[in-house]
């Protein structure tokens, strides 16, 4: 971006960034708290539910190889937000009256290939116009947690359909807001330099130290993700009421805003490879406590390490880069690495953790008992899989072994007549029996419950290989990068950049 906004970071120029940050994430916390359940519900089959997902990180890969190069180098970055802005609201809208695959998932990809590039830009065209990123980007983007968690908790009281309708409204506001902000041009290509930014970007990752954090994010991409996957059926397992479990998960989000408001006064202290270390440990930390401590009360206190996960590390990875890489290649850079934490990371996260659930998930089917009825005694994580009708509705009642009524929960079986429900926290006195009993044509013909302390494991240890990469192989220069093509990138040397 060009030189000028970045020496003007006057208070009602931060004041519009702030918004601008709270806008853009409260267009996405709109709707994908909730989206999990709500594709179930409206009979999306499995392959189906994961296309829809996988819109983002299919989003991450366009917007890195063609959206950032317009912020980049031939359109103002303000005006780009604006008009992605407009079509991705209205495409995100438009999902409020369609149930149908096709066109929902149409709608979808097209709000992801507009959304997904202005993550990138909103950062850029912040960087751009902070005197002191170090110093001010923090404060300015936990006003996108906050716009995150202000959108999500009012739907634990209205209707969740209304959910598109409000991110579109949302981002219709912001496309109309972006043409107040500072004017962020575009920057013209050095001579030489590559025809696409995202190729200039890209040919610096053959400076080790580089390389390295690239390795790294994605590592820690895909461990993120799985705590989106993981963690709300853990903390169900563990007793945590169902309409909690986004409240829970929330306090991650509150700890996040305390973590990004200082987050500049660490990174001066504590110097970039130590706060992104911190920030990976976090995720060892937390899913190892998860998985040796299943208690509520430790669950909730141990996920505010979440804060501490995304700011010393995503949000310190965003202000890395906008250091170390050139300015005419920032947007493209900012996408390049949003490719790992939006893109690539969580994609190859869909896949995986759901595959270690499954290595992890233990059979706990009584075959001695009639399979119309099953009941446990030690076994209260459980979930059920059987046969009912085609395409009926099943209901599952649990009650004591004295006839009293513990819960109940409802399933659909599919046009082969296969229903499941996922797995249920029992809670009953100690040593008691109870009884899972499904009501008309149901039968039950398998129970198994998810270890939960082999799974969280996984995560845990794979986020721990992480930071001793960023410990051994990570060691960027203490200097600050200028905008020269040849810059001293490492201790004592100089590195040209072509």
């Amino acid at each position: 971006m060009a030189d000028g906004p970045e020496q003007h970071s006057v208070p009602g120029v931060r004041f519009k960034l702030s918004v601008m940050m709270f806008l853009e994430f409260f267009i996405w916390g709109a709707w994908l708290p909730l989206i999990f359940g709500y594709l179930a519900d409206i009979k999306m089959t499995p392959m189906q539910q994961s296309w829809t997902l996988n819109a983002f990180a299919m989003a991450s890969f366009t917007a890195m190889f063609f959206f950032t190069q317009f912020a980049d180098r031939t359109f103002a970055a303000e005006k780009f937000v604006a008009f992605s802005h407009l079509i991705g609201g209205l495409a995100m809208a438009a999902l409020t009256w369609t149930t149908d695959f096709t066109p929902f998932f149409i709608l979808m990809l097209i709000h992801s290939l507009f959304y997904v590039p202005t993550i990138s830009i909103t950062n850029s065209i912040a960087f751009a116009n902070l005197k002191d990123p170090q110093r001010d980007f923090g404060p300015v983007r936990l006003w996108g947690t906050i716009g995150w968690i202000a959108a999500a908790w009012p739907f634990i009281f209205l209707a969740r359909e209304n959910m598109f309708l409000v991110s579109g409204i949302a981002s219709l506001v912001l496309a109309v807001f972006s043409l107040t902000l500072p004017h962020t041009p575009p920057r013209k290509p050095d001579p030489g330099a590559e025809k696409f930014a995202w190729l200039e970007a890209m040919k610096l990752l053959k400076i080790p130290y580089l390389l390295v954090l690239f390795v790294v994010t994605f590592f820690d991409a895909a461990v993120h993700q799985g705590y989106f996957i993981l963690t709300g059926d853990y903390l169900k397992s563990i007793g945590v009421p169902g309409n909690w479990v986004s409240a829970v998960m929330s306090c991650g989000q509150v700890a996040e805003i305390l973590t990004m408001a200082v987050l500049g006064y660490f990174l001066k202290a504590l110097g970039w490879r130590k706060i992104m270390i911190l920030g990976i440990l976090g995720h060892t930390v937390r899913f190892a406590v998860f998985a040796f401590l299943p208690s509520p009360p430790v669950a909730v206190v141990v996920n505010f390490l979440h804060g501490v996960c995304y700011a010393f590390f995503f949000a310190t990875v965003y202000i890395f880069v906008d250091e170390f890489f050139p300015k005419n290649v920032r947007s493209s850079a900012q996408g390049l690495f949003n490719f790992l934490i939006l893109g690539l990371g969580p994609f190859v996260g869909n896949f995986v953790w759901p595959m270690l659930a499954d290595t992890a998930r233990i059979d706990v089917t009584r075959n001695e008992f009639p399979p119309a009825w099953m009941f446990a005694d030690t076994e209260r994580n459980v979930a059920f899989a059987g046969k009912a009708p085609a395409n009926s509705d099943v209901k599952i009642r649990f009650e004591t072994q004295d006839n009293k009524p513990i819960s109940e929960v409802t399933s659909k079986a599919n046009e082969n007549g296969e229903w499941s429900v996922p797995e249920q926290r029992i809670t009953v006195p100690y040593g008691n029996q109870w009884y899972a009993i499904p009501e008309g044509e149901a039968r039950f013909e398998k129970a198994s419950r998810i270890d939960y302390r082999k799974l969280l494991l996984y995560p845990s240890g794979t986020a721990l290989f992480a930071a001793v990469l960023l410990l051994l192989f990570f060691h960027p220069p203490k200097m600050k990068t200028p905008d020269d093509p040849a810059v001293a990138l490492s201790e004592g040397a100089d590195v040209p950049l072509e």
